[in-house]
């Protein structure tokens, strides 16, 4: 959890809320539906976390309504952005993995990786611009 109080499937959330909104989930926001499917987790699960995030100030939500992030949350979504990119690049570049395998070891490695860590390693990257999926790193 890194001191941030967060668990891995509110890290997934926040991640999975900035993949599907293309990093700007503030005023239209997303469908419940949709991050619970992406995440493939019922809707029941996803509304937990919502509400557990919405108490924590990190996105707003309506019942039956779309989530979006405030700032706060904005922030803490690319945080995990950051990690798991970071780690996609080091595993492409340095170890060579692909595909699926790449998605499963990045995805374990940034639960786990705290943000000063992940920032290190994108010095030691070079500070790449995008991530082997040619989405870009936000910093």
């Amino acid at each position: 959890m890194r001191g941030r109080g967060m668990n891995r499937g509110e890290e997934d959330f926040l991640f999975t809320l900035y993949q599907l909104s293309g990093g700007n989930a503030g005023k239209e926001g997303v469908k419940l539906v949709d991050i619970s499917s992406a995440l493939g987790v019922s809707r029941a699960a996803m509304s937990r976390t919502a509400s557990r995030l919405a108490k924590r100030g990190l996105i707003s939500k309506e019942p039956y309504s779309k989530v979006g992030f405030t700032a706060k949350g904005k922030g803490q979504a690319e945080s995990v952005v950051l990690r798991h990119r970071v780690t996609e690049v080091f595993l492409h570049d340095m170890l060579g993995l692909r595909g699926q395998e790449l998605e499963r070891q990045a995805h374990s490695i940034e639960h786990a990786l705290t943000e000063k860590t992940a920032r290190k390693l994108d010095a030691l990257l070079g500070m790449p611009e995008k991530c082997p999926h040619g989405k870009r790193i936000c910093r």
